[in-house]
């Protein structure tokens, strides 16, 4: 199942996905083209940080979603921790990035992901994410 990324999930003013490509009850997929003009873009790559914040906002998507769908009540979210991140390879201008995100909990406004990007099925970055919805 193919959507947009709705302005009420993602609001950052520089979005770093482009389609959450997929959900399922505790997962969702997302994807995004690297481009030149990409605030996270460098020397031909998009950085660690700009592979952290396209994780983190997939993650916060789901979670948000998530949320919705309980209509639990919560209109933002925030990330109180990102670690465990491991980098293997940095994607190139023009690559697109896939990212898998699985929530591992979710309980009483808290929640935990665990997300990964690829390129073309090599694991370029992955992460542990603790979000707080209020």
């Amino acid at each position: 199942m193919k959507q947009h990324i709705a302005n009420d999930i993602i609001l950052q003013s520089h979005p770093m996905v482009d389609e959450l490509r997929s959900t399922s009850a505790n997962g969702a997929k997302g994807r995004l083209l690297v481009k030149q003009e990409n605030p996270y873009h460098s020397h031909n790559h998009i950085c660690e940080i700009g592979l952290m914040e396209h994780m983190v906002q997939c993650a916060v998507a789901k979670v948000k979603q998530k949320a919705l769908l309980k209509d639990k009540g919560y209109t933002s979210a925030t990330v109180s921790e990102i670690s465990r991140f491991s980098l293997n390879f940095l994607p190139k201008t023009n690559e697109t990035i896939e990212s898998a995100v699985k929530v591992t909990s979710m309980q009483g406004g808290k929640a935990t992901a665990v997300a990964a990007v690829y390129v073309e099925g090599e694991v370029a970055a992955i992460c542990r994410i603790n979000i707080t919805l209020r």
